[in-house]
């Protein structure tokens, strides 16, 4: 842990930026990363989030991620290769995942079914007798087991098939998917997509599906964010304290990436997508030191903190068996909380979340900066000195109350049945964030 007062050098994950500030719980409160993970991360200079951190006066460099030199070759090629791929809405016919070649079946089914005008469902193309056949002959040749060759998405994600089983399913859609679909595996497969193009298709997916925001003001777009950190903290705070009774009890489990895992199933909960956070913004061109909630507008937001809250409060309820509560039970518990959101969502008409509440990614990355600069500036004790000493009193609740978040008045983010007499001044108030959405949605 750091020595009280020490400053802490944070430095944004490409080099573009580093600030320094007093201690390590400022730096958590500009950057969003718990302040006890600062502390430790700044011993071995580590990166967490978008930042790495380190001690001032530290001489040591951390390695900044690059992203590759895009050509104008490269960004010819990916608008070439995506306006070939896109169906009559103007959107992807399908996506091929570059971690492994797997081409998302589902959303080439939904894409056939809207230019053929005729259903194509995958589930009636699995069950054919040749498909059967081929997805046999396919698994003794590529030394596949059957059931590896369809990833089968859970809770209304996508489900992603083998390169050569997406031809063969192209084939059932139409011969122009055929065509369109065989171009693209047969590149990916003998390496004729270059890294460049890649990111170069990923930012030109991104600038087509990404509609300019009109959004609501920045201002608000701020205060909604703040909270959203707070929230983060309180669901980080939740888990990693989880982690470390249960490590003290089990000192053999190995709980290195739990943390990452279940982080990764509020990802998918709000985005639908079956791979790692890390893939994902690959294939959406967002930057490696971005992250998912820099992304979202302000409905991005407010539902990003409803599954943190989700989250928080499944660990919070259970606080009295952390000890005895296995992590892959509560793991898979979590996987169908994520799945139980996705479903709430589609029932809702809050299923666009990833075309029309994201920021395009020089606007995320303004608003990114424009919070960093804000958050210095509150933290100053210069303009400390001169506001007036707090007077909203800490609200306490008796079961939640180490876990705070800053909300609007008027009840927004009221548990069931309490409501939060609305301030006269317009000003926000502190109180427990009790209830949004309860467990069972």
């Amino acid at each position: 842990m750091a020595p009280p007062g020490r400053p802490i050098v944070a430095i944004a994950a490409d080099g573009s930026s580093r600030q320094t500030y007093a201690t390590a719980r400022k730096a958590a409160e500009v950057t969003g990363v718990p302040h006890s993970t600062i502390a430790r991360g700044a011993k071995s200079l580590a990166k967490h989030g978008a930042f790495f951190f380190k001690f001032d006066g530290d001489s040591r460099e951390p390695v900044f991620e690059r992203a590759p030199t895009i050509t104008a070759e490269d960004r010819a090629r990916a608008q070439a290769l995506f306006h070939s791929l896109s169906g009559k809405d103007g959107k992807l016919i399908t996506e091929l995942r570059l971690s492994d070649g797997f081409v998302n079946a589902t959303k080439m089914c939904q894409s056939a079914t809207l230019a053929e005008g005729v259903e194509k469902k995958f589930t009636d193309f699995k069950r054919l007798q040749g498909t059967t056949t081929y997805i046999e002959a396919l698994s003794r040749k590529a030394g596949y087991l059957s059931h590896q060759l369809v990833h089968v998405g859970s809770g209304g994600q996508a489900t992603f098939v083998h390169p050569k089983l997406a031809i063969y399913l192209a084939q059932w859609c139409s011969a122009e998917f055929a065509v369109e679909v065989s171009e693209l595996v047969f590149r990916y497969l003998t390496g004729g997509l270059t890294t460049g193009e890649s990111v170069a298709a990923a930012q030109e997916v991104q600038q087509q599906t990404t509609p300019t925001p009109n959004v609501p003001n920045a201002t608000n777009w701020h205060t909604l964010r703040q909270d959203g950190i707070k929230m983060y903290r309180g669901k980080t705070d939740a888990i990693q304290d989880y982690i470390a009774v249960r490590s003290a009890a089990y000192p053999g489990e190995d709980l290195s990436t739990y943390y990452a895992k279940v982080n990764n199933l509020i990802n998918q909960a709000l985005l639908d997508f079956q791979t790692s956070t890390r893939e994902y913004k690959d294939l959406r061109g967002i930057p490696q030191n971005m992250t998912i909630p820099d992304m979202f507008d302000g409905h991005g937001q407010v539902q990003r903190m409803n599954v943190e809250y989700l989250f928080f409060k499944y660990f919070t309820d259970r606080e009295d068996q952390w000890a005895c509560l296995n992590p892959w039970k509560a793991y898979n518990d979590l996987k169908e909380l994520r799945d139980k959101f996705i479903r709430f969502r589609s029932d809702t008409g809050l299923s666009d979340l990833s075309t029309k509440h994201m920021l395009d990614v020089p606007e995320a990355k303004k608003r990114k900066r424009e919070r960093t600069s804000i958050g210095a500036l509150e933290a100053s004790p210069a303009l400390k000195a001169l506001l007036p000493g707090p007077t909203t009193q800490i609200v306490n609740n008796n079961t939640i109350n180490k876990y705070f978040v800053r909300v609007q008045s008027g009840g927004v983010m009221n548990a069931p049945g309490e409501v939060l007499e609305p301030d006269p001044s317009g000003q926000h108030v502190i109180c427990p964030l009790t209830a949004r959405l309860d467990g069972t949605l």
